[in-house]
């Protein structure tokens, strides 16, 4: 605007130097050319208009040299804003695809959390059903320990009972027995029958041997000192094995007493061991059922300790969980200070 009007003003200054000297001598010869005059003062005045015209237009060209200056640096500036603003759009455009990571991250952290804490409420559902399992399984230890213990109680009793009904052999009658070449057949089954509760021979020489031989304490002593567990077999397998004999009819203690006193006794003893490995039986599957129970109550307090530890451990996997969400809620809030700040940069 200033060159325009200092170019303005040299232009008014040319044209009045050029009036006057138009008055006084007729047309200029160029632009401002000045022709021989006879008037001093019409020459001095043209001189200084002519003066003060090339002063302006020099003005003016020093004006518009500072202008171009200027407006090159303008450009330069231009150009590093323009470049600065690249960057800017840049960084926002670098800054989106974190602050959607962030924000994937954070509901990635959320739905993570809430699996873990659904887990967390299952497995703290299994703990529970499983000591209640477990405090069942233990009653039931209980309930089957207190019932082999009562079984075993009741085998025990018939032993005792077996030895109290245990009637007095006399050694005459002992010896009655043994002199038998070939025994009465009730005789013969009731020495047979207890033979096999010794686990002795059957054959009848061997048996006199093995169960006759010496006298009525010491057989008495044998029958008393009875345990099926010297035998080395099951109560179940040595009962089956007795009830081929006292199975007949006639395997009674009155129908043996009528042909030998001695054979009473041993028979009556039978009867009562036949019971005796009966109950011994039921106590050894009631102890079974304890073993079983007892396996299946350290089976359930495993699945709680199980339970237990696999809380513990989702307990950590929780909290490094939350520490990494927390830690991308921090990465987020940050990254979007940094966009809303370079936006307004931009803007």
């Amino acid at each position: 605007d200033r060159t325009r009007h200092l170019a303005a003003a040299a232009t008014a200054v040319h044209t009045a130097a050029c009036d006057i000297l138009g008055r006084e001598f007729g047309d200029m010869h160029g632009p401002l050319g000045l022709a021989p005059t006879s008037s001093p003062e019409a020459a001095r005045l043209c001189a200084a208009l002519v003066e003060r015209a090339h002063a302006i237009e020099r003005d003016a060209f020093r004006t518009l040299g500072h202008a171009a200056a200027r407006a090159h640096s303008a450009t330069r500036i231009l150009g590093t804003a323009r470049a600065a603003l690249k960057l800017k759009r840049a960084r926002v455009a670098a800054l989106v695809p974190d602050l959607e990571a962030a924000l994937e991250g954070c509901v990635d952290g959320t739905m993570g959390l809430a699996h873990q804490a659904a887990h967390a409420d299952t497995l703290q559902s299994k703990i529970a059903d499983a000591e209640r399992a477990a405090g069942g399984a233990e009653i039931a230890v209980v309930m089957e320990e207190t019932r082999a213990a009562q079984e075993e109680a009741e085998a025990s009793r018939l032993l005792c009972l077996a030895a109290d009904n245990l009637g007095v052999m006399a050694k005459d009658d002992l010896a009655e027995m043994r002199s038998y070449i070939t025994p009465p057949r009730l005789v013969r089954t009731v020495v047979e029958a207890v033979c096999v509760a010794l686990g002795g021979p059957t054959d009848w020489e061997q048996a006199k041997t093995f169960l006759l031989t010496g006298d009525e304490a010491s057989l008495r002593a044998r029958l008393l000192s009875f345990d099926i567990r010297r035998l080395g077999v099951a109560p179940g397998v040595l009962g089956e094995r007795l009830k081929r004999f006292t199975s007949a009819k006639s395997f009674t203690p009155n129908a043996v007493a009528q042909v030998s006193r001695a054979a009473r006794s041993l028979c009556e003893w039978i009867l009562d061991i036949v019971k005796y490995l009966a109950q011994q039986e039921v106590a050894v599957l009631a102890a079974h059922r304890a073993s079983m129970a007892r396996k299946n109550a350290e089976r359930r307090e495993a699945e709680v300790a199980l339970c237990q530890r696999a809380y513990e451990g989702l307990e950590g996997s929780v909290k490094s969980l939350r520490g990494a969400y927390e830690a991308s809620l921090s990465i987020r809030a940050g990254l979007e200070v940094a966009l809303a700040e370079t936006r307004a940069e931009v803007d």
